[in-house]
C-alpha cells in the first residue's frame, strides 16, 4: 500500500494547524498545517510564513517604511519555535487553509512590518484563523509574534 493510499483509507486521520512564533528581534510568526495518520506517524503538509522578499536585511529595512513584495514560504529557522498554538481541523478546514496558501503563492500579499496598507507575518497568521472561523485579537499587525500567537490562543478561552 502507498503512503497516499494511508492518507485517503486512513481512519484515524486528524488534520491539525501549528500557529508558531520564534522569539527575537523582531521574531516571526508562521504556521504548519500536518496530518496525523497513525498515532505513531505524522505528516508536514506545508510549513510557511510571509517574509519581505528579496534581500534579507534591506526588504525588511524598507518594510518599516511602506509595503514591499512579500514571499509566502518557510525557511530553514521556522523548524524551530519558542511558542505555539495547536488546533485540530477538519478536513474542509485544512482543504480551505491549503487552498489558501496556493492563492497567496500565486498572489503574494504586500509586505509591511508595521501592517500599513500590508501584511505583515503575525497579520497572515491572523487571516488564517479567521479563515477557520477563531477569534483574532486586535494586535496581529503591532505586536511581537510570540505574543501574538499567545493572545490568539487566549481569545479562544482555552
Amino acid at each position: 500500500m502507498s503512503l497516499y493510499d494511508d492518507y485517503i483509507n486512513s481512519v484515524a486521520k486528524k488534520h491539525f494547524i501549528d500557529f508558531l512564533a520564534r522569539k527575537g528581534a523582531p521574531g516571526h510568526a508562521f504556521i504548519s498545517v500536518r496530518v496525523s495518520l497513525r498515532e505513531d506517524f505524522e505528516i508536514v503538509l506545508a510549513i510557511f510564513g510571509l517574509y519581505p522578499d528579496g534581500e534579507k536585511k534591506l526588504a525588511a529595512i524598507k518594510s518599516i517604511f511602506s509595503p514591499v513584495s512579500g514571499q509566502i514560504t518557510f525557511k530553514f529557522d521556522d523548524m524551530a519555535w519558542d511558542t505555539s498554538y495547536i488546533v485540530k481541523l477538519t478536513d474542509d478546514q485544512a482543504e480551505a487553509v491549503l487552498q489558501k496558501l496556493n492563492e497567496w503563492k500565486a498572489e503574494t500579499p504586500k509586505y509591511s512590518l508595521f501592517a500599513n496598507n500590508g501584511l505583515n507575518c503575525n497579520a497572515l497568521v491572523g487571516e488564517v484563523a479567521k479563515l477557520m472561523s477563531l477569534k483574532v485579537p486586535t494586535t496581529a499587525g503591532s505586536s511581537f509574534p510570540w505574543i501574538f500567537i499567545d493572545e490568539l490562543q487566549a481569545v479562544q478561552g482555552k
